[in-house]
């Protein structure tokens, strides 16, 4: 009798262990997934807000959008510009966005941001180009000036009474394509350019004193930059192409870059502002 009485302690106590193990290893599972879920509800809730801050971010306050980048005997970029006026300060509309994200977005989402190096300017990669849009003046300024093997530009404005036009003269081997449409005519023209050199304005003058002028070679002591200048009017750039010469590295697009972090959870993503790319 007292064998079988300890045979029955002694079942019922392993019994009771393997179910307090089993409960134990539940538990830790348990905890495991939901980690793993508040993880990862955690990482959808980033990809979501770094998406609605940076998605069209360059399009909607600059009117900058990169239309294509192909690679092909060039590497070409495509952009353009809608609504090119000096009447808009971009450089202080995106320092209004990045206190607003900054501050009361942040505040918002239980969240910490912070957007660096986010100007009114995008950069073409690797070819070390920086587009910046100053009200009615857009740059492209190249740090390998060499690299760069042809640029065509498209304008159209309302203006109209052209009263004056010209071209520079050929200086180098960069080919320079600029159509100007307007109202009361267009004017097209093309020119090879050296790109180290201070060369004279594509430009037409209207009767109301506007004035929209293209530039290539030597500004303000950098070689290599495209000057798009639309003064007393409002015009849009329907298309700027700059092709390059063929790269191995992959040719992008960017912005500046941001950084996400959620105190609670310990997460914190930093990423470069993705355009686009080839």
């Amino acid at each position: 009798m007292k064998r079988k009485s300890m045979l029955f302690t002694v079942t019922t106590t392993l019994l009771f262990l393997s179910i307090l193990i089993l409960i134990v290893s539940y538990l830790g599972r348990y905890n495991e997934l939901e980690s793993m879920a508040s993880t990862s509800m955690a990482g959808s809730r980033m990809s979501y807000i770094e998406d609605d801050i940076t998605g069209k971010v360059y399009s909607d306050i600059l009117s900058l959008n990169v239309e294509s980048i192909t690679e092909e005997a060039y590497a070409t970029v495509i952009f353009n510009h809608s609504n090119l006026t000096s009447d808009i300060d971009h450089g202080q509309l995106m320092k209004d966005y990045e206190s607003f994200i900054e501050g009361s977005y942040s505040t918002i989402n239980n969240a910490e941001i912070t957007l660096t190096n986010f100007t009114n300017s995008i950069f073409i990669m690797p070819y070390g180009s920086t587009i910046t849009v100053e009200g009615g003046v857009i740059y492209v300024f190249t740090e390998n000036a060499s690299s760069i093997s042809e640029v065509n530009i498209s304008v159209s404005t309302g203006e109209s009474s052209n009263i004056s036009e010209g071209r520079p003269s050929n200086s180098g081997s960069v080919d320079l394509s600029v159509d100007i449409d307007y109202s009361g005519g267009s004017f097209s023209e093309t020119a090879s350019l050296d790109p180290a050199a201070a060369n004279d304005p594509f430009y037409v003058n209207f009767e109301s004193g506007s004035r929209v002028e293209v530039r290539f070679g030597s500004h303000g002591g950098r070689e290599g930059t495209l000057v798009l200048n639309v003064s007393h009017a409002a015009a849009d750039l329907s298309r700027v192409s700059v092709g390059y010469e063929p790269s191995s590295e992959k040719v992008k697009v960017v912005g500046g870059n941001i950084s996400i972090s959620f105190p609670v959870e310990n997460m914190t993503k930093t990423s470069e502002i993705l355009i686009s790319e080839g």
